[in-house]
């Protein structure tokens, strides 16, 4: 039997608080003896054995090197995985990137290189390599909501089969063996090694009234097919009733203080919603409207709470959001010498098509600036029938002439055009343009322009069908800025001979932190105590005729 960590694992953590601007509950990284793993019990899909397996190589060799700055003595009480990145970002396949953290026993803290466990210093393959982590139980599955009954249900070479712990929901899956590739453990952001080592965070927060149901205003005063307008919050399209995204932020906040340097952190908070660059502004004011970040970074429960304005009934122009963040805060040159994170909070895509702001440019400007992009996308199933067509998304964008011309999420066809005048009728765009196509489930599923460029920034594209599983999120992202390592892994069943199809698949298992006892990460479908939300992340592949 295995213990559970509970600020690392589902079962062991509390994250269905119903929105309390109080203290964060204990969710502290401390064994919870109650809560165990015994990963025996783990169904086996149909006509399957388990096939996962611990890597043995020996890369943990003691290695010092005089110059190495000096670390402090710690001891690893908590181990998170988070979500993986391809290895390859333009060919998403079998090796991809697996991003953990261990936290420190006395403050939580995240262990970070050149700390001392036993006065032996964690250096990079060395100390702390491929042979650090190891699985058990490990599977991939549909990124489909759908269950099933029997392996009949599932296509090929998929069975059906718990999508993780006991008690999970019965999906298509595969099991996969994960194996760690000695010599590629890394830390991927640590600013803080060096007294004048420096980061910034930002937030930028899509701020509209899909949330809540509620069409932008440029289509509900139109009239409908029905010869109505449509300017009430409704629940068939509502995303997040509740505001759990900002719930999320307050989470985060709480918990950032003890998970980085706060006088080598600055941070700042935007909100965004319109038609218009403009329309994307900071809480923090600013005389030249540049530069709004704080030394304070317990300030973003405060501007969550208190400076956030109302949601506005506009289109979310993602992207001239995005670049207007940019260039006013992250790309000055009094801060080229800074980490820097984009945190985006949305439940949509860029709704707004603008020439100037387009997918491009954008990743243009996260990579010259060397921008961090870490995507919250809330994915809640809704019914498509009750939205309409917005004139922002297409009336300016090229024409297409098949799905081929789109992305991921979208289908190519003519636009609904919805009229002023009553006594008229709801007529079609002339050309077909790209626009999004909802699944028989309710939902777009992952946005591949976002995963995309998440990916090429190394940062983190989090996609959540449920916005409670935001706090989930929320109190674990901090420990990444300072604290986070990666280490690349072969996914068996990702191998192109299985004849797996391209796409987003989800990976469940039990991951398992070497450099202390009883160190465990769980990402299952439905974790012990039944939460009713998925910790499963999002694997992307991607086959040659899907390009």
């Amino acid at each position: 039997m295995l213990a559970c960590i509970s600020i690392i694992t589902v079962g062991c953590s509390s994250d269905t608080e119903q929105g309390s601007d109080g203290p964060p509950s204990a969710d502290t990284g401390v064994m919870d003896a109650n809560s165990t793993v015994d990963i025996r019990e783990m169904d086996s899909p149909d006509g399957e054995e388990p096939n996962g397996r611990r890597d043995t190589s020996d890369d943990t060799a003691d290695s010092v090197i005089d110059s190495e700055p000096d670390g402090s003595d710690v001891n690893p009480v908590g181990f998170t995985v988070l979500p993986p990145r391809p290895a390859s970002c333009d060919q998403p396949g079998v090796n991809q990137r697996i991003p953990f953290y261990f936290a420190h026993a006395d403050d939580q803290s995240p262990i970070v290189k050149w700390d001392r466990i036993n006065g032996d210093r964690l250096t990079p393959n060395t100390r702390l390599g491929a042979g650090s982590i190891s699985s058990r139980r490990t599977r991939i599955a549909q990124q489909s909501y759908q269950t099933c009954e029997s392996s009949a249900d599932c296509p090929s070479p998929l069975k059906c089969g718990a999508s993780g712990l006991p008690g999970a929901k019965r999906r298509c899956t595969f099991p996969t063996s994960v194996e760690f590739v000695p010599g590629t453990a890394q830390m991927d952001y640590r600013p803080n090694l060096k007294d004048d080592s420096k980061q910034l965070i930002t937030f930028l927060v899509d701020n509209t009234t899909s949330y809540v149901g509620q069409l932008p205003n440029e289509v509900s005063t139109r009239y409908g097919e029905d010869g109505n307008i449509d300017t009430d919050e409704d629940p068939r399209r509502s995303t997040d009733p509740r505001r759990k995204h900002r719930e999320a932020l307050k989470q985060f906040s709480d918990r950032l203080p003890g998970a980085v340097n706060e006088d080598n952190t600055k941070i700042s908070l935007w909100y965004y919603g319109g038609t218009k660059r403009a329309n994307t502004r900071a809480v923090a004011r600013s005389s030249a409207d540049r530069d709004h970040f704080r030394d304070s970074v317990t300030l973003l429960r405060d501007w969550v709470s208190n400076e956030l304005p109302n949601l506005a009934p506009r289109p979310a122009n993602t992207y001239q959001a995005m670049l207007r963040a940019i260039n006013q805060d992250l790309s000055l040159d009094k801060y080229a010498d800074h980490e820097k994170f984009l945190f985006v909070v949305t439940d949509s895509p860029n709704e707004v098509y603008d020439s100037s702001a387009t997918r491009t440019r954008v990743m243009n400007k996260l990579q010259e600036h060397n921008i961090r992009l870490v995507v919250l996308h809330i994915d809640a199933q809704i019914q498509p029938d009750a939205l309409r067509d917005l004139p922002s998304y297409w009336k300016d964008s090229p024409p297409c002439e098949s799905d081929a011309d789109c992305a991921n999420f979208e289908t190519c066809r003519r636009a609904q055009k919805y009229p002023e005048d009553k006594s008229k009728s709801v007529t079609e765009s002339t050309l077909k343009h790209c626009m999004p196509a909802y699944g028989d489930n309710g939902r777009l599923g992952p946005l591949e322009p976002y995963a995309d460029m998440a990916c090429r920034t190394r940062g983190h594209y989090l996609y959540v069908n449920d916005p409670q599983k935001l706090i989930w999120y929320a109190k674990r992202l901090p420990f990444m800025l300072d604290g986070q390592w990666s280490v690349e892994a072969e996914v068996s069943a990702f191998d192109e001979q299985l004849g797996l199809e391209g796409g987003y698949y989800r990976l469940s298992g039990v991951f398992f932190g070497l450099l202390g006892a009883n160190l465990a990460s769980t990402l299952s479908d439905v974790g012990p105590e039944g939460q009713n939300f998925d910790t499963r992340p999002l694997l992307r592949l991607q086959r040659n005729d899907d390009q």
